[in-house]
């Protein structure tokens, strides 16, 4: 045996070192964010292998030494769920990312409605799915402490004798170690490097540690691999079976496949990991292949060791055999190298669990009552304190739970009490990412049938058994109703205890969820969510209001006051101060006196999400409500705006919808044809590649090639301008539908369209709606002008067309633009060439229309444009000069790439110069912009000619 003094010694010491670690690691990061040493997916990975506690440290070898290969589902499940992270763990970081979400509980109240009732139910979800996890935790803790250590000796040192003693000493540690690591800031949102890192060494070294007893049961108290695998015959007993002893053993392993996929992701420190603590959801991409290679590599030693436990120590203390096995043969350097490991294991969930519902029973209920009280501030002021004594009380929690049933129950089992109560999320976090008529009343009303079946069938039973309660209710059901027995519902016997709680839960889970879903519609604040996060599937760019022309009527320091007033209730002044005035800078407001109502509207909806980082989302949307941040009057603002806005077509609302349907119909299409076009062009590049060694047996056909793969590139242009097209077109078919609900719902009102007032009005709304659909339209023209280009040559005088084209278009731009154009010209005589028209023709309109629309927007006087056009070496040089606002560095950079414009949103599309570029490439010519801001814009336009 060791000596307490050795192994007390050693795990303080470990946990000094991760805790200098953690300390260094987030120093690191706090002089320099963007650092890789956290940010980076091989961390992330590890990091998620906290799913791998003592229950697979230990529990897994237990399992198999019982119940065979039962033990894999617990990781084949898993895996298949990793798979669809691709799709499913995406969404979710980019809800997290738009909403702030600090929890899987914070994620269902933002979905639904911001429900705090849902809250409510989410956290005592998850407090009661927790508590058996946690003490599954301790029990492999305590009982392999004392399998290690001489408890004579603990007498000896006068703290007193058994299990209790150390079961309420490791409580002690590990609350100070929680706080110490995780619970140190009141932002749950903000990322805890550090911890993540010393996650990600501490899964590394339990990895290490199982593959050494793995190594030394195999290879050095045997001679290999397969030669333990060939004693197993020799070793189990007749009742063993590759897929269990229980009754029922596919339903079983059914029911751990469903269970560990749904935990993998749906616990919720693993929510918190992969999800709140992403720092990049590309590392996902490599989360798909290398956690699973990670569980693989953790279980490729299960059975062997399985083996040689039962041939050494027997049956009864297989879920210590990585354990003792060691300690049999006076390896205790071994051994104690194996508890650390086993220390690492269960430390490491215990500090992120315990962290990750300590925020959601403090942000879902705790704050909740605190704002329905309206209490003093007192009550807030000291949220960090508040959640230390809640962490406190959840370890130690789990610690009596652990006393009251742990003895009954072996550490699988009580894992997987655990996994079947957050299986109760599935239905709801699914159906909100996938399935738009999912609305809030179902997922209450699910999520609550599931949590009552699953407590009425699991997790009251495990309390009866240990025989803390009468028998009578588990033989004849409740009040004597013998339909009702929590371990046979309804007359459905013949299950094991866990598949029959999968199944009755999920059947009124599930059931309920779709029923009520299929039956009642969203709410209209819960449809406005659906769309938000039906558009997070798409990475969008964020609107600009800075087109529309409103009042500046509503003063900003008013509304930072009630922003400061608020924080404060959680921050000090200096940290309250810092976040207003980040909220400010990112909505573009940090040095206006005044803003409209478009810009309050903005930094409503900004500083809510700020604060759902703080209290969670519910509690956010509670507090600003409450406030009255944004008044009546300005409530009715924003409804005006709204209406004027969609007002600007004449037609009835079903025309309306009609050309939106139209909109959508064409959008799918070109999504359509531009897929195909990229087919077109795999297609092509296949060609190419099967004949390039001809080709290249001939200059010949060396220089078709060239001319091939110009094509190509070409071609790849415009599928590169059709994918930017598609997005670009979505941003104002986005407004038009969202206006397109509030004038039906106007117009489904009590309106006296004979009323001249009210007609004039609707007239008026639907104004911004037309320009909108313009925008769309001249897009879609720009495209076509491309796509249909006549590239025929015709012999003309350079010089001549070129000056002619030049005040034919500066002409046009004094009309359009209202203002009036200094030209000057500077040729030379040039003889005719062959050309294209159309490439000269539609270059010079795109040039000379950006000029004059930089100088139409600067307030420069006078406004003027030099062409400037000479012939060297058969080539035609043009130099269009303009005394505008020139063009930012930052945009120069890309000023050819798709959408990339200095105009406003709606008066440009950003396709002009790209379109510029592609028809000069084209005739194997180039073209480029010199720029100096508020001075100058320069087009250098250089095109080869051949008589």
């Amino acid at each position: 045996m060791i000596n307490v003094q050795t192994a007390l010694f050693s795990v303080l010491l470990y946990v000094l070192v991760m805790f200098l670690i953690a300390y260094f690691v987030d120093k690191k990061v706090e002089g320099d964010p963007n650092s890789k040493i956290v940010d980076n997916p091989f961390v992330y990975c590890l990091s998620l292998a906290v799913y791998c506690t003592s229950w697979t440290f230990y529990g897994s070898v237990g399992k198999a030494s019982n119940s065979g290969l039962l033990f894999l589902t617990i990781y084949l499940g898993s895996t298949l769920m990793v798979l669809f992270w691709g799709i499913l763990l995406k969404r979710l970081i980019r809800v997290k990312q738009n909403y702030h979400i600090t929890s899987i509980v914070d994620f269902l109240s933002a979905r639904y409605d911001k429900s705090s009732l849902i809250g409510w139910v989410g956290s005592l979800l998850v407090l009661l799915a927790t508590i058996p996890y946690l003490a599954l935790q301790f029990k492999a803790l305590v009982s392999t402490f004392s399998s290690i250590v001489d408890t004579k000796q603990i007498i000896n040192l006068g703290i007193g004798s058994s299990d209790r003693i150390v079961g309420i000493g490791f409580a002690i540690f590990m609350t100070t170690f929680t706080i110490l690591f995780g619970i140190r800031k009141i932002d749950p949102t903000e990322r805890h490097p550090g911890m993540i890192f010393v996650l990600a060494i501490e899964c590394v070294f339990k990895l290490i540690v199982f593959l050494i007893i793995g190594i030394f049961c195999c290879y050095y108290l045997n001679d290999g691999f397969f030669h333990v695998l060939a004693k197993l015959p020799e070793v189990v007993g007749e009742n063993y079976s590759f897929m269990g002893n229980q009754e029922g053993s596919v339903s079983t392993w059914i029911s751990f496949m469903i269970l560990s996929g749904s935990a993998i992701l749906f616990l919720p420190r693993q929510f918190h990991v992969a999800v709140i603590e992403n720092s990049n959801e590309d590392h996902v991409d490599d989360v798909t292949w290398g956690l699973p290679f990670y569980l693989f590599l953790i279980n490729i030693f299960v059975i062997p060791i399985s083996i040689v436990g039962l041939s050494l120590i027997g049956l009864d203390q297989a879920d210590r055999f990585v354990l003792k096995i060691p300690m049999e043969m006076g390896y205790l350097n071994l051994s104690l190298l194996t508890f650390l490991g086993g220390f690492a294991a269960a430390s490491g969930m215990i500090m992120v669990s315990t962290m990750t519902v300590t925020v959601i029973l403090s942000n879902s209920i705790y704050l909740p009552i605190i704002e329905r009280l309206n209490l003093p501030k007192a009550f807030t002021q000291f949220l960090l304190p508040v959640r230390w004594v809640i962490a406190s009380f959840l370890i130690f929690s789990s610690l009596g739970y652990m006393f009251l049933v742990g003895d009954n129950f072996a550490l699988v089992s009580m894992g997987m009490v655990s996994f079947a109560g957050v299986l109760q999320f599935a239905p709801a976090i699914l159906g909100g990412l996938f399935w738009k008529k999912a609305n809030s009343r179902a997922a209450l009303f699910g999520l609550s049938a599931g949590v009552c079946t699953w407590l009425y069938t699991l997790y009251i039973p495990a309390f009866i058994k240990s025989g803390y309660f009468g028998q009578e209710m588990l033989a004849n059901g409740l009040f004597g109703i013998h339909i009702l027995r929590p371990q046979a519902l309804f007359g459905l016997d013949g299950m094991d205890p866990l598949s029959h709680s999968v199944f009755w839960s999920m059947f009124f889970n599930l059931g309920s969820f779709l029923t009520i879903s299929l039956l009642f519609k969203p709410s209209k604040s819960e449809e406005q969510i659906i769309s938000d996060f039906s558009s997070l599937v798409d990475i969008k760019e964020k609107y600009s209001y800075e087109n529309v022309e409103l009042k500046r009527n509503i003063p900003l320091e008013v509304k930072v006051n009630t922003m400061l007033a608020i924080l404060e209730k959680y921050y000090d002044w200096e940290k309250s101060k810092a976040c207003v005035d980040g909220i400010l800078k990112n909505i573009g407001v940090f040095e206006n006196r005044d803003i409209n109502i478009l810009e309050l509207f903005e930094l409503t909806q900004e500083f809510e999400k700020s604060l759902t980082g703080i209290v969670g989302a519910a509690t956010a949307h509670q507090v600003i409500q409450k406030s009255n941040f944004l008044s009546v009057d300005e409530r009715g603002e924003l409804y005006q705006f709204y209406s004027e806005s969609l007002a600007e077509y004449n037609i009835s609302p079903k025309e309306l919808h009609t050309r939106i349907n139209f909109y959508k119909e064409k959008e799918v299409l070109m999504q359509n044809q531009f897929q195909e076009l990229e087919r077109i062009i795999d297609i092509r590049t296949k060609e190419l590649q099967e004949k390039n060694t001809i080709l290249k047996s001939s200059l010949k056909k060396i220089g078709e090639m060239q001319h091939q793969l110009i094509s190509r590139e070409k071609m790849a242009s415009v599928g590169l301008l059709a994918s930017g097209l598609a997005h670009e077109i979505k941003n104002p078919l986005n407004f038009i539908q969202n206006g397109a609900k509030i004038i039906t719902n106007e117009l489904s009102g009590n309106v006296n369209l004979g009323d001249e007032k009210s007609l004039s009005s609707i007239k008026t709304s639907l104004r911004l709606i037309d320009d909108y659909s313009v925008r769309i339209d001249n897009i879609v023209k720009k495209m076509l002008n491309l796509s249909q280009q006549n590239d025929t040559e015709e012999l003309l005088n350079i010089s001549e067309f070129c000056v002619e084209a030049f005040l034919k278009e500066i002409e046009l731009c004094e009309r359009k633009y209202f203002n009036k154009i200094n030209y000057s010209l500077d040729t030379s005589p040039t003889d005719e060439y062959l050309v294209s028209r159309t490439t000269l023709e539609q270059v010079l309109s795109i040039v000379i229309d950006n000029s004059a629309a930089d100088l139409a927007s600067s307030k420069k006087d006078p406004k003027e444009i030099h062409l400037k056009l000479f012939i060297i070496e058969d080539k035609l040089n043009l130099r269009i000069r303009d005394n505008g606002n020139g063009i930012s560095d930052e945009i120069l950079k890309n000023i050819f790439e798709p959408f990339v414009t200095t105009k406003q949103s709606k008066d440009g599309a950003g396709l002009g110069l790209t379109i510029a570029n592609d028809l000069i490439r084209s005739k194997m010519g180039s073209i480029s912009i010199l720029s100096e801001k508020n001075k100058f814009t320069e087009v250098q336009i250089e095109l080869p000619l051949k008589k």
